[in-house]
């Protein structure tokens, strides 16, 4: 068994697709909080990006100044983009549904609705007007989780970014660990080889 297990570990080919099918499984069986974990990527890869950079032009600059920085300007955006145009948003759809109320049970729409009962049932546009208020609602509801999502991707992001230099440290610690090591080297050898070129292009 033992002499089985060397085995694996020795073919580098066939244990990278293992460890492949095993991170698709993981992906998939997470799928739904599949949100939250490619806005965090995505917000990590651009701000440790956007903090090398900084750490090149101003060496002397402490990364962690360089991140509270950062995040303070995105909070302040974010805070800005919510409250001057979200309520913007809303009452626009405020205004939308109390003229398709106001339009409803005006003479224009009675009229409209008796020469359509020729052709539409009643019961077709009843249909129709419900589905009409589920999508509001569904996108109401969406743009809501979607937020939630968004600021949890940046609180995550926020963490990762402190403490840059201490996370590297750790990280590079697994790829050295003689238990499961070559672990993380392939899951390393994936994210050089596929997540790195798709920053890139």
């Amino acid at each position: 068994m033992e002499n089985a297990w060397q085995r694996f570990i020795e073919h580098t080919t066939l244990r990278r697709g293992v460890v492949l099918a095993a991170l698709m499984l993981f992906l998939w069986s997470i799928r739904a909080v599949m949100t939250e974990v490619l806005l965090t990527f995505i917000f990590t890869y651009l701000i440790v990006h956007w903090l090398r950079l900084i750490q090149r032009k101003v060496p002397w600059l402490p990364t962690i100044v360089t991140a509270l920085v950062t995040y303070a300007v995105l909070i302040i955006l974010v805070y800005l983009g919510v409250t001057k145009y979200l309520p913007m948003l809303i009452n626009q759809v405020v205004k939308m549904v109390d003229y398709l109320i106001k339009y409803s049970q005006s003479t224009d729409m009675q009229w409209l609705t008796k020469n359509l009962s020729h052709y539409i049932s009643m019961k077709e546009i009843t249909a129709q007007v419900r589905n009409w208020l589920t999508v509001g609602i569904n996108t109401i509801t969406t743009v809501g989780n979607f937020t939630v999502s968004f600021v949890m991707a940046i609180i995550l992001s926020f963490f990762y970014a402190i403490e840059l230099e201490q996370m590297n440290h750790f990280s590079r610690q697994f790829l050295q660990s003689k238990v499961a090591g070559w672990l993380f080297k392939d899951l390393n050898f994936f994210g050089q080889n596929l997540l790195i070129p798709l920053g890139s292009s």
